[in-house]
């Protein structure tokens, strides 16, 4: 075997392991999901509540993956309006092949007590 060959072994064995590792990184900090003004009156309903949104990736995604998606998971799975100290992040998860994009987001559910505001 040619020391080409034997490079290239070793180049494409480095490139599959390196790949098989997951990194998250922060993708936003707000105070709320919704706009609140000192008039407003809200409830605490849950705090530290968690959604996602996700996809599957080969060369691009399968579909679209957006913290809109994750904001409406949680707001459907908690029956809230919206989300308060609200933190979020991305993880991909790369795989020989195929790779899993996930958007986490965090924050306390809130009910406005005042539907003025209040965004569907």
């Amino acid at each position: 075997m040619s020391n080409l060959s034997k490079s290239l072994i070793v180049f494409v064995a480095s490139l599959l392991l390196l790949s098989c590792g997951c990194f998250s990184q922060p993708s936003g900090v707000t105070s709320s999901t919704i706009p609140l003004t000192a008039n407003d009156k809200y409830t605490v309903i849950q705090r530290g509540v968690k959604g996602k949104d996700w996809t599957i990736c080969l060369l691009l995604p399968f579909w679209p993956v957006s913290a809109y998606g994750a904001l409406q998971s949680v707001k459907k799975e908690n029956g809230c309006d919206g989300l308060i100290n609200v933190s979020s992040n991305t993880e991909f998860c790369p795989l020989p092949g195929i790779g899993y994009m996930e958007i986490n987001i965090r924050g306390d559910a809130i009910k406005l007590e005042n539907n003025k505001n209040k965004v569907e």
